[in-house]
């Protein structure tokens, strides 16, 4: 069964960055932005987890993460309360023998999904659209904010891994380019963030030429006797 998690949020980015996210992992999420309604659903809907937008929520976000923890239906769910604090460090609160789990913002993906497997969440397997290859070259980046190169380490016809160190923001567009072993020609692509780790970065290919998109087809097809999981 899909895990269901609920997010009361505030901040409308924050709902969008969530969903994105949560869907990677095969999350279904439920948004809503009233605690009223997040009170509603908490006693009438099962959650395997709530998230809590901390910092915009004000002295609601207390009173939910308390309703949770008395729920009939929802006082094993995991509470994490997204906190601005400081960037990225994942705790845990212990009150009354109940846990509420705090995630310091910004955040990314890993983080996310990491708090949720200590929340025991059964997060469903990753099923791969795209077979991810090695991919050894350096690809020139611009963010909109700065250009750099990055050195890659997979690909697939969907998308590119590089590593990057640094916050990242999530959904963002980098355009990119870079030249596959044997060939002369540089491949030019849109691409956006779905994935982002301390030192990785997950593109997926937002736009392209097709010319540069069967030259990946055939490089992938060719380095598939040692595909990445």
């Amino acid at each position: 069964m899909q895990p269901k998690v609920l997010l009361v949020y505030s901040d409308s980015s924050l709902e969008s960055t969530m969903k994105q996210a949560l869907a990677s992992f095969g999350v279904q999420l439920v948004a809503v932005s009233e605690p009223t309604s997040a009170s509603k659903l908490i006693d009438d809907e099962t959650f395997d987890a709530v998230l809590l937008d901390g910092p915009n929520l004000g002295a609601a976000a207390p009173a939910l993460e308390e309703r949770v923890h008395n729920s009939a239906r929802n006082h094993n769910a995991a509470v994490i309360m997204l906190s601005d604090y400081q960037p990225g460090i994942l705790r845990a609160k212990l009150e009354n023998d109940e846990t509420t789990f705090v995630l310091d913002q910004p955040f990314n993906a890993q983080q996310l999904q990491g708090l949720l497997t200590a929340g025991h969440v059964n997060l469903p397997p990753v099923q791969r659209k795209f077979t991810r290859v090695p991919f050894n070259a350096h690809v020139l980046c611009d963010t909109d904010h700065e250009e750099f190169t990055a050195l890659a380490e997979t690909l697939s016809e969907g998308g590119i891994g590089l590593l990057v160190s640094g916050d990242v923001t999530m959904d963002t567009e980098w355009v990119i380019s870079f030249v596959i072993p044997g060939a002369t020609e540089m491949i030019e692509a849109k691409g956006r963030v779905r994935r982002t780790s301390e030192t990785q970065v997950g593109l997926s290919f937002s736009k392209m030429h097709e010319s540069d998109r069967v030259k990946i087809q055939q490089y992938v097809s060719q380095q598939k006797s040692t595909p990445i999981n």
